[in-house]
């Protein structure tokens, strides 16, 4: 028995589960993307605000 647990099934994996597995990576990755943009967009949000809140202080 191989010292790798994972090697036990010595049979390659079928192509629609090498698949499965891409798409799911590729969805992982996706999701990566899109929760740094909505960061950032998030962090622009809040320093504009920042901003328009000291410009109104500013002008009384």
């Amino acid at each position: 028995m191989p010292a790798d647990p994972r090697q036990r099934h010595a049979r390659p994996p079928s192509p629609a589960a090498e698949h499965l597995h891409n798409l799911v990576l590729a969805g992982l990755g996706a999701a990566v993307v899109l929760q740094r943009r909505a960061r950032a967009l998030f962090v622009a949000l809040v320093e504009e605000g920042r901003a328009a809140r000291a410009r109104r202080h500013r002008g009384r």
